[in-house]
């Protein structure tokens, strides 16, 4: 008789699978675009996908799965992960030691529980810590307890730069221009540090709740 952990197992096993699949023909239409606008693009797939122009690089992460409950932080629990990977725009660093920005690539149900999607979220330092990086906003995993708890009504040390925002089914061509963007600005030297964060993606995510 299958147990309900294994259950549960068996469906994110099937949930990985479907962002795997969904997620691949997103990322192979962001490589053939670039490479339809500059044909010089190296790409290497050695670990994940990198586009290098000139300076400027895109680098897509490899996608791995996130363990069930992995957003669990400071007695709150909120939505859930199934697979998570990242991408950035990098160029050499500037004057103030910029170099690019990086966001997190979820497929979770960040807005409507059990509805799954590909989400692009991204993450800043909490004003009131003396700590920066070189790539901001940045990605973070899901493992990490401080990017479940910037979802917490906790203050912690981490906070949302860029809310949770679909990019499939149907929301692939603004994510793609987007990047593509942020790709052509890191090759030409001129990708800036945000003006103000957290900015304004027009995404949401649902409310963690306490858990019982």
């Amino acid at each position: 008789m299958v147990s309900a952990q294994q259950s549960r197992e068996a469906f994110r096993r099937e949930l990985f699978s479907a962002a795997e699949l969904s997620f691949t023909v997103i990322r192979d239409t962001l490589r053939k675009r670039a490479l339809e606008a500059a044909p010089a693009t190296k790409v290497s797939t050695g670990r994940g996908l990198t586009l290098q122009l000139g300076n400027g690089a895109l680098i897509i992460d490899p996608i791995q799965a996130a363990p069930a409950d992995c957003l669990a932080a400071y007695g709150y629990t909120p939505f859930d992960v199934i697979a998570y990977t990242a991408l950035a725009a990098r160029k050499p660093k500037d004057p103030w030691d910029y170099e690019g920005r990086s966001h997190s690539l979820w497929f979770c149900d960040a807005h409507d529980e059990g509805v799954y999607r590909w989400y692009e979220l991204a993450f800043m330092v909490q004003p009131l810590i003396p700590e920066r990086y070189t790539l901001d906003p940045f990605a973070m995993p899901p493992t990490d307890e401080n990017a479940a708890g910037a979802f917490t009504p906790v203050m912690g040390i981490r906070q949302i730069a860029w809310q949770s925002l679909p990019f499939d089914h149907g929301d692939e061509a603004q994510f793609i221009e987007r990047w593509l963007t942020w790709f052509a600005a890191a090759v030409d030297g001129s990708l800036r540090h945000p003006s103000h964060m957290p900015e304004q993606s027009g995404g949401k995510f649902r409310p963690a709740r306490r858990r019982s």
